[in-house]
């Protein structure tokens, strides 16, 4: 099954946050990335947003 790699744009889209707070979790390893060509061609994997998400759940769950 083929891969589907999200922009940041719509990922911050996604989580319902800011391009910003995308990019600190990245640059914090908390939600991993891939670089294409230049520094700003930053790709993120679906599944990785979904792990992030399902991580986030189970934090605020436990939390409780």
């Amino acid at each position: 099954m083929k891969q589907r790699h999200l922009d940041v744009n719509q990922v911050a889209q996604i989580l319902n946050v800011g391009r910003t707070t995308i990019y600190r979790l990245i640059e914090s390893g908390k939600l991993p990335a891939s670089r294409f060509g230049t520094a700003h061609c930053i790709r993120v994997r679906e599944n990785d947003v979904k792990k992030f998400i399902e991580k986030r759940f189970e934090s605020d769950v436990d939390a409780k």
